[in-house]
């Protein structure tokens, strides 16, 4: 579980930063609020978290995904947000950005390609 937080805690760390022109303040708060929930130690939180995350079609969401589709110590969820990329990432584009790079190089360009999203 540790690496999946410092993994979430890098996304959330670049996000500060790099997303601060990309949505009004009240959607960034409650993005950033809906992204902590994947932290949580209660799978049914961090499911819904995957579930509104994926109902939002916001691209910027495909990076913290990515980190649990990949690294979440539950393969149930794991799962769930391997679904959740499908419906925000059909072509697949997060997968060959990130394909041979550790995860803190992953979601850095994951963040520089899907950041781009304006609300």
């Amino acid at each position: 579980m540790t690496d999946f937080r410092t993994q979430l805690q890098a996304f959330d760390d670049f996000l500060k930063t790099a997303a601060s022109g990309l949505r009004q303040s009240f959607d960034r708060v409650t993005f950033r609020m809906t992204v902590n929930y994947l932290k949580s130690d209660d799978p049914e939180s961090v499911r819904l978290a995957i579930t509104q995350l994926a109902k939002e079609k916001n691209p910027l969401s495909i990076p913290p995904l990515y980190v649990v589709a990949k690294a979440h110590p539950s393969a149930f969820l794991r799962e769930r947000a391997q679904e959740a990329l499908k419906v925000l990432d059909p072509e697949g584009q997060a997968a060959k950005i990130a394909d041979g790079k550790d995860y803190k190089d992953a979601v850095v360009d994951l963040v520089k390609h899907f950041g781009n999203y304006k609300a």
